[in-house]
């Protein structure tokens, strides 16, 4: 297998992708991202010994809606597949590596209950069938009262999360049996010559508006613990994107006119360091939410 790299230091330009019809944009946008996970998935049924696909990136990559597209698009070539994530196999929550400044280091590699996780790949090579953890968040204990898992000779197991790619995986999963995809926004947005949006912070947009609509937690909080989570990617994560058979970019190219909707009206009584964000946004027309298509990755951050 040949890793998949797309072009280091690509950009949009924003001059450009304002001259485009906003059903235009939106249509080049969502097909070229469907066209990566075809042209992943061709790749992956050609290879007769895949039995895992592992699925990595940073926080606020996509990685759970692409699993999920993953699936689908593998059903529809009649293989059938299971998607599971890594989260489920957290320590439980007084187990939890600790920060220095006190919080909890969900983040690490250590986060990870790797003694059950050993357990259950070895008994799905060699029997078949697991039983497999669900993370409670609330309670921040696993439970085991889903029905066991197979993985048979014609089916494929999706695992999404951030360590997927981390080199402990090979010790549980044979590197002959598994097909390793990395996910993450690569292209940025440039401006009269000037990179106005990055994907770091194209990331914490879609990540703080996430957590306002599904986890309730406010921009200042997602802010605080941004620090945290860009020194843990830069440790456990970014550096294993080398590890990758394909590499997906996530990147939309309309999606900072739809943050420009939201943030512009969710951040307007927030301290000026939050408002900031509003900065890496100039020059993008609005785009409302409901215009991202339900088969869309974004739907995963802005619903």
């Amino acid at each position: 297998m040949t890793n998949k790299f797309l072009a280091a230091n690509t950009y949009y330009h924003i001059e450009d992708l304002s001259n485009q019809p906003t059903n235009i944009l939106i249509e080049n946008a969502e097909n070229r991202y469907h066209e990566q996970l075809e042209n992943m998935v061709k790749e992956v049924l050609e290879i007769k010994t895949i039995r895992f696909i592992l699925l990595a990136g940073p926080s606020s990559s996509g990685k759970t809606t692409t699993s999920h597209i993953i699936q689908e698009l593998l059903e529809k070539n009649k293989k059938h597949a299971k998607v599971i994530s890594l989260d489920d196999f957290f320590l439980e929550r007084e187990e939890t590596p600790i920060l220095q400044n006190g919080d909890k280091d969900y983040d690490s590699v250590n986060a990870i209950d790797w003694k059950l996780f050993d357990k259950c790949m070895s008994e799905l090579l060699e029997k078949n069938e697991t039983q497999l953890p669900s993370y409670d968040f609330l309670t921040g204990s696993k439970n085991f009262n889903t029905k066991k898992t197979t993985l048979k000779q014609n089916e494929i197991m999706i695992i999404e999360g951030l360590h997927a790619l981390n080199p402990i995986i090979n010790n549980f999963i044979p590197h002959a049996f598994s097909y390793k995809v990395f996910v993450c926004p690569k292209t940025e947005f440039m401006l009269n010559s000037k990179v106005i949006l990055d994907i770091f912070t194209l990331r914490l947009m879609r990540r703080l508006i996430r957590d306002v609509r599904s986890r309730g937690i406010e921009p200042t909080q997602t802010l605080y613990f941004w620090k945290n989570v860009r020194e843990a990617e830069n440790l456990y994560v970014l550096p294993f994107e080398k590890e990758a058979d394909f590499v997906v970019d996530t990147t939309h190219a309309y999606e900072p006119n739809v943050y420009k909707s939201i943030l512009s009206v969710l951040l307007v009584n927030h301290s000026i360091v939050v408002q900031d964000l509003l900065k890496h946004l100039v020059g993008f027309e609005l785009i409302t939410p409901n215009k991202v298509p339900n088969s869309s990755v974004l739907k995963e951050f802005v619903g």
